[in-house]
């Protein structure tokens, strides 16, 4: 059995990654989890630790479009620029019955 302390510890020395953190420990990563249930500082340690890497990759994504490069501009694009209109493939819904090859036949057995 380990103790909050001992967990946290080892959540902190992992940076939050929690199976990082079990395999230090030596335990399972549920066991963390289950502790995580129970102890709210350490479930808000794990998730500020996440939250701050996507920061981070945020961070790098903008300034590697402020760099010009390609990739990001094009993923920026295909991502937030969806309401745009950049979009690899478009979706279309529809409701109701499709006519293919003269044979209607409503959507749900197309």
């Amino acid at each position: 059995m380990y103790s909050d302390d001992e967990l946290m510890g080892a959540l902190k020395a992992c940076g939050g990654k929690v199976y990082l953190a079990a395999e230090r420990l030596g335990c399972s990563p549920n066991t963390i989890k289950n502790h995580m249930k129970k102890n709210q500082e350490m479930a808000d340690y794990v998730e500020d630790c996440r939250t701050k890497v996507v920061d981070i990759a945020e961070l790098k994504f903008q300034q590697a479009i402020q760099n010009g490069e390609h990739w990001a501009i094009a993923m920026a694009l295909k991502t937030l620029g969806k309401d745009r209109g950049y979009v690899e493939r478009q979706e279309l819904s529809h409701a109701g019955s499709l006519k293919m090859y003269g044979v209607e036949a409503p959507i749900d057995d197309v």
